[in-house]
């Protein structure tokens, strides 16, 4: 569902309205409302246990909470990867 994302943009998308209330994802991973406020923040990322929840309940890899971030709004929003940059340039 959520695969080849970066964590946080792909658990924002499960909080957008009428999706998964920040309080029922917080109560599946046994932390508070704000701890998944920072995750949806950046200032923090959940932990190994949390991140495996997450992937468990709502398919989000918990690989994606170590990927860069991507730059472009749009491609983040469409899902779509970022290019590789030439090292030689």
């Amino acid at each position: 569902m959520y695969r080849g994302r970066h964590g946080r943009a792909s658990l924002e998308d499960l909080t957008r309205p009428q999706h998964v209330p920040i309080a029922a994802i917080a109560r599946a991973c046994g932390v508070t409302p704000q701890a998944v406020s920072s995750w949806l923040a950046g200032t923090t990322k959940p932990r190994p246990g949390a991140r495996q929840r997450i992937e468990d309940l709502y398919g989000i890899d918990v690989r994606a909470w170590d990927a860069k971030e991507q730059a472009d709004g749009a491609d983040a929003a469409e899902g779509v990867a970022a290019q590789p940059q030439d090292p030689t340039r």
